[in-house]
């Protein structure tokens, strides 16, 4: 049975300061402060995980995708080439090969610093991390899938046994993908995370790269112990 892993996953959906969870609940970035600050949604987001494992394998292990990355080789995880520091304005429009050297360095060491939301760096990003790490830490996830970068990567080790970043669903809309501590596969390239599961439940994860004619190879794959 193949399942396709979303390159934009669907079972959480960002919303602001909100990640919402399949059961209906709500992570926040932190707001209060003392134990509540991330004990209550480490039970919100513990309550989602499934009390069995999919798809009806009969073996334990289970599989989780979210927006939200663990680690990554991308620009969300402070990774800027050359080119971002001398055309820094391609970070948030392609096209715009405008060079703003010295000048254009400030926008992503600043992003290295947390000025975004979004990024590895920030307080708000590190508390959603800390959250489902903790809400991970009595049963980790064989597989957890995220989408966020647009590039596509497989990491081991961490909150759960393999990390898929699967962001290139858009043909050309790439973006910079280094090999971290980790790496199993890291590319900048457009395409999408495939999971097969046997009969036996076993699960294998595969990447496919997909070119300018909608062809696609299987460019990387594991099993999901």
């Amino acid at each position: 049975m193949a399942v396709p892993v979303p390159a934009s996953p669907t079972s959480a959906i960002e919303s602001g300061w909100c990640f919402s969870t399949p059961s209906g609940g709500c992570i926040r970035a932190p707001s209060r402060k003392g134990r509540d600050r991330v004990a209550r949604p480490v039970t919100t987001a513990r309550s989602s995980i499934p009390s069995g494992p999919p798809f009806g394998a009969p073996e334990p292990g289970w599989w989780w995708w979210w927006d939200i990355t663990f680690a990554t080789g991308g620009d969300h995880g402070g990774y800027f080439g050359w080119e971002d520091h001398i055309f820094p304005l391609r970070l948030v429009d392609s096209r715009l090969w405008i060079p703003l050297p010295l000048i254009g360095s400030l926008y992503p060491s600043a992003r290295q610093q947390g000025i975004s939301n979004q990024d590895l760096s920030s307080a708000a990003y590190r508390h959603f991390i800390d959250v489902l790490t903790r809400a991970f830490a009595e049963q980790s996830p064989a597989l957890y899938a995220a989408g966020h970068e647009h590039n596509l990567q497989v990491i081991a080790g961490g909150a759960a046994r393999l990390e898929l970043v699967s962001g290139g669903g858009i043909y050309g809309h790439t973006g910079r993908a280094v090999r971290i501590q980790g790496s199993l596969f890291a590319r900048q390239a457009s395409g999408y995370g495939r999971l097969d599961v046997t009969s036996a439940g076993r699960g294998r994860l595969a990447v496919v790269q997909v070119d300018s004619a909608g062809n696609g190879h299987e460019a990387f794959a594991t099993w999901v112990e």
